[in-house]
């Protein structure tokens, strides 16, 4: 355990700063724990119900200012992108980046996210996106990308090292992540 937060003070926070309501996922409980593993200094918070579900994310999304545009980490992948690269965009989101990547590039490109109202704007773009988990995208698709992308995705990540071994199995051999 490397810090405590108490659950008054987030949920203050998400009221004050984006009036959305986020204590009901914290019921009976006072405070969360941020944890730190000591093999790899990945932190993670604690416990794990608390993750936020599609209807939190749904509310967080129609915040105007809620989804970045473009970063330094979108600027980073679009780079690594060549022309006739198949792409995989692991929490997508909005679709922002595989819209710049469609008018930048030749590519192929696929979506992933699992906020069916983020994957609905996307379709409305006219993307290949799906409302599934690399989990089950892995099923059909070894060895299918070039590139595969997850832009500020590991946070909501529990098991990292099950989230890695499936993108591996869908990266090409060669492939960049």
């Amino acid at each position: 355990i490397e810090d405590k937060i108490s659950t008054r003070k987030i949920i203050d926070l998400y009221n004050s700063n984006r009036g959305v309501d986020v204590s009901d996922y914290f019921k009976d409980l006072t405070e969360v724990l941020i944890c730190k593993c000591k093999e790899t200094g990945y932190r993670f918070y604690w416990p794990q119900r608390i993750i936020g579900d599609e209807l939190f994310y749904e509310k967080l999304s129609s915040i105007e200012d809620y989804t970045r545009s473009w970063s330094f980490d979108h600027q980073f992948a679009f780079e690594k992108v060549a022309d006739n690269d198949t792409v995989l965009d692991i929490g997508c989101g909005n679709g922002d980046f595989l819209q710049r990547l469609k008018k930048g590039k030749t590519v192929n490109l696929k979506g992933l996210e699992l906020n069916s109202f983020m994957v609905k704007k996307c379709k409305e773009k006219g993307l290949d996106v799906s409302n599934e988990s690399i989990t089950v995208h892995r099923v059909l698709n070894k060895n299918k990308y070039d590139v595969i992308c997850a832009l500020q995705v590991l946070e909501h990540v529990y098991n990292i090292k099950d989230f890695l071994k499936d993108i591996l199995y869908l990266l090409k051999p060669g492939g960049k992540i």
